[in-house]
């Protein structure tokens, strides 16, 4: 009987001591620049497939909490029109990490659009369902949120401008940042990045439809993407504690993540209010 118990002593002790060695998380901190020396904003930063991230502030300077239990994983640092670095998290140091990205060079296809008879089009979901929303609670800085819907393609097009149905705020005093992002369509879900320009506007908290004009940017769409718009924690916008999207039960190809670099997820029973409208 007293062997038995000292067993279950020691099997308690063992528990104890390992719960504690895997489960401590290390904060790591630094700054993400570029091959000049200045600091790279708003870098994407995180372990695939882990649902773990954060992203740079507007000075580049980014902070994160890892877990011992992703000691062995690698770390992804993207940012629109750099290529991304893959760097093993047991690399990182207790000091301020300096972490350099290189410039992405990039061509891009030739889209021949015909000047015959070219149209204004709406594509995507324009209208939503009344008291639908998805709505997300901004609880610290490291709080994100990137809503993206799949716009089907059926000839060349030039995109004119993307929009997105929001919950405005009763006093609208505060703003909201988003960055627009396209990617390429990959198994049906979103792949790697379509155009690698950096598109990025902040809005009051008054308006109900959010909409980034896209005609200077001269970008030519020819097969199915995935438009997204990717909420940013500014300085200047940091009280907001909410954001809402109006959702639309009816539609479909709607994407969502909370979590920078994380993996999408398809939106269940409804799609994001989101529509680009092109001229072909």
């Amino acid at each position: 009987m007293l062997a038995t118990q000292k067993s279950g002593f020691l099997l308690s002790i063992v528990i104890f001591i390992s719960s504690l060695v895997f489960g401590q998380e290390s904060k790591f901190k630094g700054i993400v620049y570029n091959e000049k020396g200045m600091a790279i904003p708003w870098v994407n930063i995180g372990i695939k497939n882990k649902n773990l991230g954060t992203t740079s502030t507007e000075d580049g300077v980014f902070e994160l909490k890892i877990s011992s239990d992703f000691r062995e994983e690698t770390i992804v640092f993207s940012s629109v029109g750099y290529e991304d670095l893959n760097l093993p998290v047991n690399e990182l140091t207790d000091l301020t990490n300096k972490i350099v990205l290189k410039s992405k060079i990039t061509q891009l296809n030739e889209v021949v659009i015909s000047n015959k008879k070219s149209r204004k089009v709406t594509l995507g979901t324009r209208g939503y369902t009344p008291l639908m929303w998805v709505s997300v609670s901004l609880k610290d800085n490291d709080s994100y949120v990137e809503n993206g819907k799949l716009i089907h393609v059926k000839k060349p097009a030039k995109l004119l401008n993307a929009n997105v149905s929001v919950g405005k705020l009763k006093d609208g005093k505060d703003s909201v940042s988003y960055r627009l992002n396209f990617y390429k369509v990959k198994n049906g879900y979103p792949g790697e990045r379509l155009f690698e320009k950096s598109i990025i506007q902040t809005f009051s908290n008054a308006v109900s439809r959010v909409t980034i004009n896209l005609e200077k940017y001269n970008m030519y769409v020819d097969e199915d993407f995935v438009v997204s718009f990717e909420l940013l924690r500014r300085k200047a916008n940091l009280k907001t504690e909410r954001v809402s999207f109006r959702a639309n039960i009816t539609a479909g190809d709607g994407f969502f993540r909370d979590v920078s670099n994380g993996s999408w997820r398809p939106m269940k029973g409804g799609s994001g209010a989101i529509y680009v409208q092109v001229m072909q």
